[in-house]
């Protein structure tokens, strides 16, 4: 692609990310919003994003944090999370390291975040999901439980959790990958193999024969929630 080309899918991209943040109010004028980002070039996309679009958002602050999953020192996650932080302090944005105690059990990665959040006193925390993850669920979700099962990605979770980029596809998002980081490797965060197999053989074969079934996958996803958000819905699962 053309350098004019970049630009073009970047613009349009930018405005969209921007449009659906504001419609879905993933957040207010004057929040303090964190980027979440295990070095994969998605989610330091959405920091560029957020960096890019910080005045038209009337962001107050935006900061970068990366959660170790492994506690050594000798861990390529270390290094990762070392050269997340030296970029973002490049953008003159903050930058917040954890590394969870050695001594504890599982590592749960969102509980971690929310918690450096509510420390740190921001409003949101802005996950780098992009409409192919949306689709990567959906299809995990009918092959492990049917229809029943589907929930997708949603835009916002509680705790402050917001997916400002649901609306762009893997392609749209990885237009706002800084220089500096192309070309470096998936990063440290922790996906589940099934996941990473559709995402890297289903996916892109339903697409061949279905041109925007992604589109439509994110679709499947949202009327589901939307049905459990219903009072039938409720009344039905036993919510009263």
């Amino acid at each position: 692609m053309s350098d004019r080309g970049a630009q073009g899918l970047r613009g349009a991209a930018h405005e969209r990310a921007v449009a659906f943040t504001q419609a879905r109010r993933l957040v207010r004028p004057g929040d303090k919003v964190l980027v979440a980002t295990g070095g994969g070039a998605r989610s330091l996309a959405l920091m560029n994003f957020l960096y890019s679009a910080r005045d038209e958002l009337d962001l107050s602050e935006l900061a970068v944090a990366a959660v170790e999953p492994h506690t050594s020192e000798e861990s390529d996650a270390a290094e990762v999370v070392a050269d997340v932080g030296r970029l973002a302090r490049s953008f003159g944005i903050d930058f917040y390291a954890v590394r969870p105690s050695p001594t504890r059990g599982r590592i749960d990665v969102q509980s971690e975040l929310g918690l450096l959040a509510l420390e740190k006193g921001f409003h949101r925390v802005a996950l780098g999901n992009t409409r192919d993850d949306d689709a990567v669920r959906v299809l995990c979700e009918l092959a492990r439980g049917g229809i029943a099962a589907v929930r997708g990605l949603a835009p916002r979770l509680r705790g402050g959790f917001v997916r400002p980029f649901l609306v762009l596809s893997d392609a749209e998002a990885m237009a706002f990958t800084p220089g500096e980081a192309v070309g470096w490797g998936p990063g440290v965060c922790v996906v589940a193999p099934e996941e990473e197999a559709v995402r890297r053989e289903v996916l892109p074969r339903l697409r061949a024969h279905f041109p925007g079934v992604e589109m439509m996958l994110q679709e499947t996803g949202r009327r589901a929630r939307a049905r459990r958000r219903s009072p039938r819905a409720k009344r039905a699962l036993g919510g009263g």
